[in-house]
């Protein structure tokens, strides 16, 4: 993959997140605590991206680090980390605790289906996972791991679900 897929791949995840910020009406103290969580989880998610590389689960095949390329780390941030993570806050304001455990489990499967199902679309030309139940499993912990840290990160930042009031636009303060 080129520095300008990458670019562009990137262009198009900040698009759908602003998408995601208008529709979900969030504050922008909500929409900081979504952008703070994502950072942090992908923080996370790339040291658990090193790990899975010196444990031999998966590897990236662009550069000599056990992790991915920083361009798509952006691209995830944006999408991953701000854009799913308002859609998971309004799941949880609209269906409570049972939301919020849903929606990190959906994306905790659908994460690991994207990884797997990317990897056999490009031949392995951007990662390549391991065979066997371990990097299965691993994968859906990265996966879980980095949605819920992002969701509590937000929640300490931005407070509860509960506490925004709905907006007509993204930019509206109480």
């Amino acid at each position: 993959m080129t520095t300008n897929q990458l670019i562009a791949i990137d262009s198009i995840a900040l698009l759908l997140a602003g998408v995601v910020v208008y529709f979900t009406r969030a504050v922008p103290r909500r929409v900081l605590g979504a952008a703070l969580g994502g950072l942090v989880a992908i923080g996370i998610g790339t040291s658990l991206d090193v790990l899975g590389d010196a444990m031999d689960w998966w590897h990236y095949t662009m550069g000599t680090t056990g992790h991915g390329p920083v361009l798509m780390y952006v691209a995830i941030w944006l999408w991953w980390g701000v854009g799913a993570q308002l859609i998971g806050w309004r799941l949880n304001r609209r269906f409570g605790r049972r939301g919020l455990f849903g929606f990190i489990g959906f994306l905790a499967v659908y994460g690991t289906l994207r990884d797997y199902v990317g990897v056999t679309l490009t031949n392995g030309a951007v990662q390549v996972i391991g065979s066997g139940i371990r990097p299965l499993v691993a994968d859906v912990v990265l996966w879980g791991t980095f949605n819920a840290v992002a969701q509590g990160i937000m929640w300490l930042t931005a407070g509860s679900p509960e506490s925004d009031p709905f907006v007509r636009g993204p930019f509206r303060l109480k």
